[in-house]
């Protein structure tokens, strides 16, 4: 039995007759006929009750067709699936992160390909730095979000937008007073960031920034965590200003008036990621930043 006798069962059903199912199908009416004799050999019962006036379904024959429909339904439902993946109109992107999926531009960016790219599934890992550029380089991830400073060498990427950096401090805390905040306010300030035991990009980027007097306390933890320890008094924290859309118990941001207050996102991949949805997700950030004038 093939696939192909199936559907000539069920045309032949629809026609109810040999020749009409013959000339639809492009066949000879001899040719049909044979076919359907060996499938009625193979299954051990007739299929057809065969008449001058044309053909007639046996009782087990209804059976048969009905079924065979139903399969013609779910080959037609595997071809759409395999077209909708083979274009990237379905799938999955594996994507790692290093900040937080809040805030303008990222969440407009993210709602612009949810709305043209439905059927693909983005699965979200949050990494240290360097557990991010392994997971790509080993394609255990497809893409990530990644800060400039965090790049590693001969990264296949391209900028999203620039984000500005604003200061998060506890309720009430000195730099509510102070005209403007620059790197010079830091001053024997606690400074809290993000770091492991094999990735402290962040810390070496905020002390190339930041005056000699900061003091940095490092903590394996999410930027909610970090958060929530500024809201608790234990020091203050550098975020994208993003974040600050945000409403953290306990917590003011401010902005930071310096010209080197930014970075930039990027977005990385593995050029050997052979997914058409990879393919499409990184083509339509590239596509989207541009137009809406981010990069």
């Amino acid at each position: 039995m093939e696939l192909v006798d199936l559907q000539y069962l069920c045309v032949i059903a629809g026609c109810g007759g040999l020749s009409e199912a013959a000339r639809l199908l492009g066949l000879n009416v001899s040719s049909l006929s044979r076919r359907i004799s060996q499938l009625e050999d193979e299954l051990g019962f007739s299929i057809f009750e065969r008449s001058s006036s044309g053909v007639r379904l046996t009782e087990g024959g209804k059976d048969i067709v009905r079924q065979a429909r139903k399969v013609q339904i779910e080959i037609e439902t595997i071809k759409a699936i395999g077209h909708r993946n083979g274009t990237g109109a379905a799938g999955e992107v594996r994507l790692g992160i290093r900040i937080p999926l809040v805030g303008e531009p990222l969440r407009g960016l993210l709602i612009a390909w949810r709305f043209v790219h439905p059927a693909v599934n983005l699965v979200i890992s949050e990494l240290s730095d360097n557990d991010m550029a392994g997971a790509i380089i080993s394609r255990n991830l497809d893409a990530v979000f990644v800060q400039s400073f965090s790049l590693w060498p001969h990264a296949d990427e391209f900028p999203i937008y620039k984000e500005q950096f604003c200061v998060a401090v506890p309720e009430g805390h000195r730099f509510g007073s102070l005209s403007t905040v620059n790197w010079l306010s830091f001053v024997k300030e606690t400074v809290l960031v993000q770091g492991w035991d094999d990735s402290h990009s962040q810390r070496g980027f905020f002390q190339d920034l930041l005056a000699s007097g900061a003091r940095f306390q490092i903590h394996k933890a999410s930027q909610l965590s970090i958060l929530g320890l500024v809201g608790a008094g234990f020091g203050v924290a550098i975020v994208p200003c993003n974040i600050g859309e945000l409403t953290v118990p306990g917590v003011t941001f401010y902005p930071i008036a310096e010209a080197n207050a930014s970075f930039h996102v990027h977005l990385a991949w593995n050029r050997q990621a052979d997914s058409p949805a990879i393919g499409r997700f990184i083509a339509f950030m590239r596509d989207e930043s541009r137009a809406r004038g981010f990069i």
